[in-house]
């Protein structure tokens, strides 16, 4: 018996409430397990398993697991003790290949916070196959980069298919504010990903690619932001958004992943944008002078740019030490 405690109608759905998942339509007890309380729930969306955890752990109970980043052997027995990695380690470039071909290798899910397009398609190139052989599930990009983006598209989507009996041939994605700080490992990110390209200009290339995440096919030509335009549409001036690079990329991995549910013509943009008139176009004019071609360009040295040059440099944290922080305090 794995139904320890029962949940009323009241209580479910005073729970899904919170959720976007849809009313319940059916919960159902599983008999298999023996500590927690387990139970296929159905609802107007689609079909879960809730868990209710009857045992609470001590932090202090948990095991204290080390493992070099870069020994293999130890990342290897590391991933076989569990069934999901959540890694930090960055620049994933520099530090994050082991970790994930050990995953890849023993079928154990890995989730990473990766903003570095050009090691995920290398990445991808090198350890797809393995991962579909052994069933571990490859995640990258589960932070700001680019959950709220990828995920976004997916649910409007869905809200497409549901109002119009069809996905939408492009999606245009806005953003209005941006909260928070770059930590050291954005950074630090950041300047591998220019050495990097700086050593091997076909990294540039690739950065430039609006389908280096999706090896073996290539759609339409894909909406790109070079300068401060007005979206009538939005009513707003919008300029290019400095992460696009990333989270376009991620979203269109997601389609062709997915069997390409969005169509094989699906077109996706990023912008930032600025409130319409003369404040929000100089605001928007001179953040695009600032970036430039960076990120879009195929020349290496549109990539020299430092954090204050591509219009966050107010967001760095001096707080803790990070690969490239004296040379940032001399900008």
């Amino acid at each position: 018996m794995a139904v320890y405690t029962e949940v009323s109608r009241a209580a479910l759905a005073a729970f899904l409430a919170d959720y976007e998942l849809g009313a319940p339509v059916g919960l159902e007890g599983i008999t298999e397990g023996v500590e927690n309380s387990n139970f296929r729930l159905s609802t107007e969306r689609g079909r879960y398993i809730l868990t209710i955890y009857e045992k609470r752990v001590e932090v202090a109970d948990l095991p204290l697991i080390a493992a070099d980043a870069g020994d293999a052997t130890a990342l290897a027995a590391l991933v076989r003790r569990t069934r999901a990695v959540v890694t930090t380690v960055g620049p994933y470039q520099r530090h994050g290949e082991p970790l994930l071909a050990a995953c890849a290798a023993a079928g154990t899910d890995y989730l990473d916070l990766c903003g570095e397009p050009a090691w995920m398609a290398r990445m991808i190139e090198r350890h797809q196959a393995t991962a579909q052989a052994s069933g571990a599930r490859i995640v990258f990009s589960c932070d700001f980069d680019s959950i709220p983006f990828d995920l976004g598209v997916v649910y409007l989507q869905d809200l497409a298919r549901q109002r119009f009996g069809s996905p939408l041939a492009r999606v245009d994605g806005l953003v209005k504010v941006m909260k928070g700080a770059a930590s050291g490992g954005t950074v630090a990110s950041l300047l591998a990903t220019l050495e990097a390209m700086a050593a091997d200009p076909a990294q540039a290339r690739l950065m430039a690619d609006p389908f280096s995440l999706t090896p073996g096919f290539r759609g339409p030509a894909q909406p790109e932001s070079h300068a401060a335009e007005y979206d009538a549409q939005a009513r707003s001036w919008t300029v290019p958004f400095i992460m696009a690079a990333i989270n376009t990329r991620v979203v269109r991995r997601t389609n062709a992943l997915l069997g390409f549910p969005y169509g094989k013509d699906f077109h996706y943009s990023e912008v930032m944008s600025f409130p319409r008139g003369p404040r929000g176009l100089f605001t928007a004019a001179g953040l695009t002078a600032a970036i430039g071609g960076s990120f879009v360009s195929d020349n290496i040295e549109d990539y020299y740019l430092n954090p204050w040059e591509l219009g966050y440099g107010g967001f760095v944290k001096f707080d803790h030490d990070f690969h490239g922080r004296e040379a940032l305090e001399r900008c």
